[in-house]
């Protein structure tokens, strides 16, 4: 279902940032989602390392409401 796929990506965005640590938009796309899966708390924090990392996308992300 939707969640294993989730999982399976949010598996490749872990091996992505282990090689890149910098990668913002490996961060951004893992935040995407954690947040499909409602783990706020992990969204936030790589929704944050995105900006952090010049991914001004992120931005939005951070000041929305958080509705799931």
């Amino acid at each position: 279902g939707i969640a294993e796929h989730h999982e399976e990506a949010i598996s490749e965005y872990k091996i992505a940032i282990q090689l890149n640590e910098d990668h913002s938009l490996s961060h951004f796309n893992l935040g995407s989602a954690y947040m499909k899966l409602g783990m706020k708390a992990k969204a936030r924090f790589h929704f944050s390392r995105a900006l952090d990392l010049g991914y001004e996308e992120a931005r939005p992300f951070l000041k929305k409401r958080w509705q799931f």
